[in-house]
């Protein structure tokens, strides 16, 4: 398989001004962050590898010391930067934001009332709606579907429909990587009725809404984690995806504190290893639909994706 870099996460630090049920970042007392000076040494070795797309996130990228010179590093390089946040930040990092060449915000949310509450620990909404309404910048709101919140999209989508700039929800399930958040955890029946739910609002809104179990019924899920992207955390380590850090012992190739990125991209057969279709999904037919889910999951149930994945997309 051909594999071309072309987007990578950085993760630029641990630090946040939230307190998510099921963050697997570590605990916000132990901070961990990339240095500026590191910071701008990957951006170089991006360049050089002609990769042109950069999501931060962390923890909060915001509350990075060095947030700022960070966006403008990036955009002195001519590198396209996202910013994934729970857009908690105050007045000036949304008036800096505005002014910067930040091409997109993904703003993490749950839900509006008590479902965001128990999951993300938000107590109020009224920072998140006075910056969604300021924000100049296009947003996708990223809501994590779990066993709290699959009841409440309608009333998501319907809040996100009253600012302009909101142009995308993506709905996506939650992942479990422990038995401690199971409670939380979400079936294929569950996310029948969310789709359901979905359908039924028809087309009213003028917002580009994509489910996770949309995507199966179409047929074109395919994740790109180590076929066009990776992720770097913020301790310097390299996976393919910010899940591969979720996981005991993390899928980990390579540290940017010891090789070059493109050493680690092209260097090392462990990728070929996480990409291999495993277990009785390598003998199913729709393995050429399915076979770019989620690899996590894939490892975690040692091939069996297949007891509600398979009742999705055949």
């Amino acid at each position: 398989m051909k594999r071309t870099l072309e987007h990578v996460y950085i993760n630029i630090t641990n630090r946040c001004n939230n307190n998510c049920l099921y963050c697997f970042q570590g605990k916000k007392e132990n901070i961990t962050e990339l240095t500026y000076n590191e910071l701008i040494d990957v951006f170089a070795q991006l360049k050089e590898m002609n990769v042109n797309r950069v999501t931060l996130s962390g923890g909060e990228p915001t509350v990075h010391p060095n947030f700022f010179d960070i966006i403008r590093a990036l955009e002195e390089k001519n590198i396209e930067v996202n910013v994934l946040t729970n857009a908690l930040f105050d007045k000036e990092v949304r008036n800096f934001i505005n002014n910067s060449n930040i091409n997109k915000i993904y703003v993490s949310l749950d839900g509006t009332g008590i479902e965001n509450y128990i999951t993300r620990g938000i107590r109020t909404m009224d920072n998140i709606i006075e910056n969604l309404k300021l924000l100049e910048k296009k947003i996708t709101v990223m809501c994590t579907v779990n066993n709290y919140n699959y009841r409440h999209v309608d009333n998501l989508i319907s809040f996100c429909s009253q600012f302009s700039n909101v142009k995308k929800i993506n709905f996506n399930p939650i992942k479990i990587f422990t038995n401690k958040l199971a409670y939380l955890d979400i079936d294929a029946g569950k996310l029948e009725y969310m789709n359901e739910k979905i359908d039924r609002m028809g087309n009213g809104y003028n917002i580009d809404i994509r489910s996770y179990y949309n995507k199966f019924q179409n047929k074109y899920m395919n994740c790109k984690a180590g076929k066009k992207e990776l992720t770097i955390n913020y301790n310097g380590d390299i996976s393919p995806c910010i899940f591969g850090f979720s996981i005991d012992p993390p899928i980990v190739m390579g540290s940017i504190k010891n090789e070059s990125i493109k050493t680690i991209w092209e260097g090392d057969r462990r990728w070929e290893e996480f990409l291999d279709i495993k277990g009785e999904c390598k003998k199913c037919n729709n393995s050429y639909y399915c076979s770019g889910i989620c690899k996590i999951e894939e490892i975690i149930k040692e091939g069996d994706k297949c007891k509600y994945l398979c009742s999705i997309i055949k």
